[in-house]
């Protein structure tokens, strides 16, 4: 005779207690796999989104942050060798140099840039560098060599403390951006988890049904799980779109941007350091050495243009980063023939091919080569913009859709379910 603990569990085997645990085990199944998707939906949106919107454009403030101040004091260099009264267009460039780069700085400052002590420190230091500039230009009208020291002086705070403090927001920001791209992106390990346990949960549960019930099918819980497949084909098919247009945005927009933003910002150096050679007037062996270092980044097998070629992500890119190689060397022909006049004594001739309008001057030259590189950049940036909201485009409501179709998945389980209970009355 059983005993009545055997009752018990008999009795637990075939009661309702049976079906409103399997009910509210679905339930809650559904439910969790619903938070844990939606959420992990949308915090890769979130990432996707602040790439594009956030992290990306302040590491572009940066990148035009340090373009600006670089190509300032290039051109206050080049304006100081004219001698007397600068030309009206080296004044209007320069001007329009410090203004970009107050306006890069108010920004990045405003959003709450990577490093914001070191635009801070940037902030303090332009008026100082503007003054010492001015100083500088005073004295060359009047025809005081000591000019020439207040511009190095002028040059050396924008060398040794300006821009290294702009690179370091730069690389900070680039940090963010890589790290905002790898959320956007990472594979969704807890998503995979709970669809797995709550997958296993579903076949068993149909299946103990099906068996102590003698119906092969429950609408309610066949329908539940055709609401979660729906909602895990759509989180698949999204999120793997959004990797793919990420992985494209990164590849032949961002890192493209970031190599031949470093060409550039190099060139420029180059550029400033070409000028103060010729303002120290037989005293400037460290600035061609420094020249001659940062141009040797730039050119051979190893070099930055290299580099910036192999990553093109077309035939288009590569043609303009070799138009811009090619005018690269065309200047470095240029400042040879500098050089050999400089130190030929002929200083005046030396001037004319570096500052002068004629076609195969160094000035010339470079900027062609700048002209080419902001091209290029540009190009790379629509590219990255371009892909960045096709990643967005691919999860846009997804994570709401996501939970819906679960929650409707649980409401259909409990329906199901509830069928079967409305048997035992």
């Amino acid at each position: 005779m059983p005993t009545v603990l055997e009752r018990a569990r008999t009795a637990a085997a075939h009661s309702p207690s049976r079906l409103r645990s399997l009910g509210a085990l679905t339930v809650a199944g559904l439910l969790l796999l619903g938070l844990v998707g939606g959420v992990t939906i949308d915090n890769r949106a979130t990432a996707a989104r602040d790439l594009a919107t956030r992290s990306e454009p302040l590491s572009l403030d940066a990148q035009e942050l340090y373009r600006s101040l670089a190509d300032a004091d290039a051109t206050a260099a080049s304006g100081f060798l004219s001698g007397g009264v600068e030309p009206a267009e080296l004044r209007k460039r320069y001007d329009a140099d410090i203004a970009r780069a107050m306006a890069s700085l108010s920004h990045a400052t405003e959003v709450g840039g990577a490093d914001a002590a070191g635009f801070a420190e940037v902030a303090r230091n332009i008026p100082v560098y503007t003054g010492l500039v001015e100083t500088a230009r005073t004295n060359n009208r009047q025809g005081q060599p000591v000019g020439a020291a207040y511009l190095r002086e002028a040059s050396g705070l924008m060398q040794n403390s300006m821009l290294p403090a702009v690179n370091r927001g730069y690389r900070a920001q680039n940090a963010r951006a890589a790290a905002d791209a790898d959320a956007a992106s990472a594979f969704p390990w807890w998503l995979v988890l709970v669809t797995l346990l709550v997958g296993a949960g579903l076949f068993v549960g149909q299946r103990d049904l099906a068996r102590r019930t003698r119906r092969i099918l429950n609408h309610g819980l066949v329908a539940a799980t055709l609401a979660a497949a729906l909602a895990l084909g759509w989180a698949v098919v999204g999120l793997g779109a959004e990797s793919v247009h990420l992985s494209t945005a990164r590849s032949d927009g961002l890192d493209q941007v970031n190599v031949l933003s470093e060409i550039r910002l190099l060139a420029l150096q180059a550029r400033a350091d070409e000028s103060l050679t010729l303002v120290a007037r037989g005293t400037g062996k460290s600035f061609e050495e420094r020249f001659q270092q940062t141009t040797a980044k730039l050119s051979g097998s190893g070099g930055l243009f290299a580099k910036a070629k192999r990553t093109a992500p077309d035939d288009a890119a590569r043609g303009l980063v070799t138009r811009a190689e090619e005018s690269h060397q065309a200047w470095l022909r240029a400042h040879v023939k500098v050089r050999e006049l400089d130190d030929s004594g002929d200083y005046p001739g030396a001037v004319r091919v570096a500052i002068g309008s004629d076609p195969t001057s160094a000035a010339a030259a470079f900027t062609q080569l700048d002209t080419g590189l902001d091209t290029a950049i540009k190009e790379s940036q629509t590219t990255f913009a371009r892909y960045a909201a096709k990643a967005r485009g691919a999860v846009g409501g997804a994570g709401i859709g996501f939970g819906l179709l679960c929650a409707l998945g649980a409401a259909a389980a409990a329906w199901g379910v509830g069928q079967r209970l409305k048997e035992y009355r």
